[in-house]
């Protein structure tokens, strides 16, 4: 799976997996969004509101695999 990480983040789906879930977690562990996404190859989240930090992506396939990626916002 490649995600490719813009500003805004753009998340680009190139994987054999049906993902359903969009999860952005701040390192303190709170939950800052959570998205629904199932037949979208492409999602657009606007991180200008996020402070400055590390976040985690958690992407959720419809099998209930779960893929884990950490951003640093600047």
């Amino acid at each position: 799976m490649i995600v490719q990480i813009e500003n805004p983040i753009i998340i680009h789906f190139h994987c054999n997996f049906v993902i359903s879930d969009l999860e952005i977690v701040e390192v303190s562990g709170r939950i800052i969004l959570t998205k629904n996404i199932l037949d979208n190859p492409e999602e657009k989240i606007s991180v200008k509101e996020f402070p400055s930090g590390i976040y985690f992506i958690s992407l959720k396939t419809v099998s209930g695999v779960k893929f884990l990626y950490k951003v640093v916002k600047e």
